[in-house]
């Protein structure tokens, strides 16, 4: 029954995809998030799994009252996020584009000055989709790594999506060609840009997220010590008037050991406070629905001195924000 309503979802997709280049960008909109909303309010798991995780992070801070707000703040960004995405699609690509601006080039410029690829970091947090593609139309080597539907419906239309938005991706599966891919970038002086803040249960690095562990993706760490490739925190936020803007953070600076492990986890711990930071600035543009905290059987490793040292020094970017 699974397997049949997402091949119906991806019927349902392609017809709205069509549809899209045929109706007004507002009526796009509005529909998108009408749709969005009455999903996650008719969703029992979803609501449950949002409430959760927004108490576990902010605790008694956030009541009954802004649990419901956030809600509908992120069915909303949801919905706007759905309707850019095939919009950037269509011949009303353009029109998107022009909306996002970039602040903080020159940290991006001075990273591949180094001549050793970039790892860009960033998070489900605003209209993520759109920064691969804005990147490339503004001349970079950008490429985004992506992690595709198991239900081969979705990932046919999401790919078809992709390519005409006009964006570079990396496909995770199967991950060995990813990996010859990501590599291949990086020598050739490229950006590899990574999602890092999903769950990932069967990681070795568990660092700290709202002051709570959790599994923690550390291709970025690992990929940056193999290469030499200076790793990037990037993120897009949506403001009031639908613009958006791309902040693209100073290079971190942690303060490595020479031990392999220890300066994994270092390194994940430092791009990690970043991402916190930005999701704490604009909570209602993060996808809460993300089972976040879920941990495997691992076990948690115990920050040294040298990771907590890290971890001050790459904060000092983006607290001045």
């Amino acid at each position: 029954m699974k397997t049949l309503s997402y091949s119906l979802l991806a019927v349902l997709l392609r017809i709205v995809f069509f549809l899209t280049n045929a109706l007004p960008e507002r009526a796009t909109f509005i529909l998108s998030e009408k749709l969005a909303l009455l999903f996650m309010f008719s969703s029992r798991r979803y609501k449950r799994r949002i409430r959760k995780n927004l108490q576990f992070a902010f605790g008694s801070s956030c009541d009954d009252q802004q649990v419901h707000d956030l809600t509908g703040k992120v069915a909303k960004n949801l919905g706007r996020i759905f309707a850019e995405t095939l919009l950037s699609g269509t011949k009303k690509r353009g029109t998107i584009l022009d909306k996002i601006s970039v602040h903080g080039i020159e940290n991006l410029d001075h990273a591949l000055s180094c001549g050793k690829g970039v790892m860009a970091v960033s998070a489900h947090l605003g209209n993520f989709t759109l920064i691969d593609v804005k990147m490339i139309s503004t001349g970079y080597p950008f490429t985004m790594l992506v992690k595709e539907s198991k239900y081969p419906g979705i990932a046919k239309i999401s790919r078809e999506v992709q390519k005409k938005q006009g964006g570079q991706f990396i496909y995770m599966d199967p991950w060995p060609k990813a990996l010859r891919q990501i590599m291949s970038s990086l020598r050739n002086n490229e950006i590899v840009c990574l999602l890092a803040d999903e769950n990932k249960k069967d990681s070795e690095t568990v660092v700290d997220f709202f002051g709570h562990p959790a599994p923690t993706a550390e291709g970025p760490a690992v990929l940056s010590l193999r290469t030499g490739a200076l790793v990037v925190p990037i993120f897009i936020v949506r403001h009031t008037d639908s613009s958006h803007t791309i902040f693209v953070e100073p290079h971190l600076t942690p303060l490595l050991t020479g031990n392999r492990a220890e300066d994994i986890f270092t390194i994940t711990t430092a791009y990690t406070n970043v991402i916190e930071h930005y999701v704490r600035k604009y909570p209602d543009q993060w996808f809460w629905v993300n089972r976040r905290w879920k941990k495997g059987k691992i076990k948690h490793r115990k920050p040294n001195r040298t990771a907590k040292k890290s971890t001050m020094h790459a904060g000092e970017s983006h607290s001045s924000q």
